[in-house]
This record gives structure tokens, C-alpha cells and sequence, in this order.
């Protein structure tokens, strides 16, 4: 007996991404079974394999052959302009328990009562922000201690730029000093960052009263000169 097989398409066609053409047969009796059994298609070969042994077929495209996405942009740099330049600023040590206290935003240095102190922390703590002063100067030992919201760094040398300085105060650690023990030298370099985002460049220039290297008589006053930028 014999099987007569027709092809659709141009020839046999194979799984995977080709759609296979349909195939059908005519038997009959006993040749059935063979027919069917040799008609049964093979475990498929690769796509590779396919796409070349079935030239008119078209190939799908694949992945990697999709257009790579566009890049994502990158930040913009943050860019600064001067808000003043070499001010003088003065913090003072007053008698405890009133204390001294540095704004540089604004800039302005005050005294505060203990009591007044307390509000102010109370005031802001209620509000959800941080103090209005950077530095605060306290105490019989001279606690100079940089508020929370901000961060500082002691540096060797004056910056060149906002953004140096910046940089610095970010991976800085200073955040206070027993100034009794006098660890800060005069003409010490700092950089901060304030709660309003403003960078500071701040060399201490002078020390006023005190007995150096006397472990309990801090200065009764330190003076900054200082340079702030703002972002423009």
C-alpha cells in the first residue's frame, strides 16, 4: 500500500517560532498506523537550526535586536551664588545657663535665657523642624555644638568652591567641641550645611579671653569670618 502525503507551503515546516504548515495523509488497512507513526514530527530544532534549513520563511525578530532604551538623563548640577563674603561674626560665651547661639542663614548671633532655650526647642520640636541657630556656645566648659539638621566638617584648608565646601560638610563628622580643652586651633577651616541648604565656608580668625591649655577656661568669644552661598 501506499501513502499518499500532502504538503501545504513550500515544504515541511517545524515548531517553534515558524508556524508548521498543515499535514495530511491518505491510508488505508493496516498502513495506518506505520503512516501515522513516521508521520509524527521529531522533537523541533533550535529556531537557528530552523531558520537556516527554511530559507522563505521569515524570521521572527528577536530581542536583542530591539532598540536599547534611551538613557535616563542625570541630574542636573546644583549651582550656587554668593550671599556675603568674609563676614565677621562673633559667638559668645555667656554665664551659664544662658548660652550663646550662630545663625549663618540670616546671618545673626544672639543670647538666649534658659528659659527661652527651652521654648525655642519646645516651639520646634511642636513644629516639626529644626532650630533656627547653627551653632550654639554653652556652659562653664564652652560647648560648641552644631545643631541638629545640619552637617559640618574641620578642614585643612579653605575651599576652592560652594560646591568643594558642600561636598565637604556632607562626608564631614564634626558636630561639637569642649572648647575648655581648647582642641580647635585659631585659624581652623569649616564647612557647613545649614537646615536651609545654604554652604558655608568659616575660618575661626580670633579667640577672645580664656586661658589656653587651662582644661577649664574656654573663650569667652570665638569670631568667624565667613562666606555663605545659596543656591541660585
Amino acid at each position: 500500500m501506499v501513502a499518499v502525503i500532502t504538503l501545504g507551503g513550500s515544504g515541511l515546516g517545524f515548531l517553534g517560532t515558524i508556524t508548521a504548515p498543515l499535514i495530511t495523509a491518505a491510508v488505508s488497512g493496516d498502513d495506518k498506523s506505520d503512516s501515522d507513526e513516521k508521520s509524527t514530527p521529531s522533537e523541533p530544532p533550535s529556531s537557528s537550526s530552523s531558520a537556516g534549513t527554511d530559507a522563505g520563511a521569515e524570521a521572527e525578530p528577536s530581542e536583542a535586536a530591539s532598540p536599547s532604551p534611551t538613557p535616563s538623563a542625570s541630574p542636573s548640577t546644583v549651582t550656587y551664588k554668593v550671599a556675603y563674603k568674609d563676614q565677621k561674626m562673633q559667638l559668645g560665651l555667656p554665664d551659664f545657663p544662658s548660652l550663646g547661639s550662630l545663625d549663618f542663614d540670616e546671618p545673626a548671633t544672639r543670647i538666649f535665657s534658659e528659659d527661652q532655650w527651652d521654648q525655642l526647642t519646645k516651639d520646634a520640636e511642636s513644629e516639626e523642624r529644626p532650630l533656627a541657630q547653627d551653632l550654639s556656645y554653652q556652659s562653664m566648659w564652652g560647648y560648641l555644638n552644631v545643631r541638629e539638621g545640619r552637617n559640618a566638617a574641620q578642614i585643612d584648608e579653605a575651599p576652592k568652591s560652594a560646591e568643594e565646601c558642600a561636598r565637604s560638610a556632607n562626608l564631614g563628622g564634626f558636630s561639637e567641641a569642649q572648647m575648655s580643652d581648647w582642641p580647635i586651633k585659631l585659624h581652623q577651616q569649616f564647612c557647613f550645611l545649614t537646615d536651609k541648604g545654604n554652604v558655608v565656608s568659616a575660618e575661626i580668625t580670633r579667640f577672645v579671653g580664656g586661658v589656653r591649655d587651662s582644661a577649664t577656661d574656654p573663650p569667652t568669644q570665638i569670631e568667624f569670618t565667613a562666606t555663605m552661598w545659596q543656591r541660585a
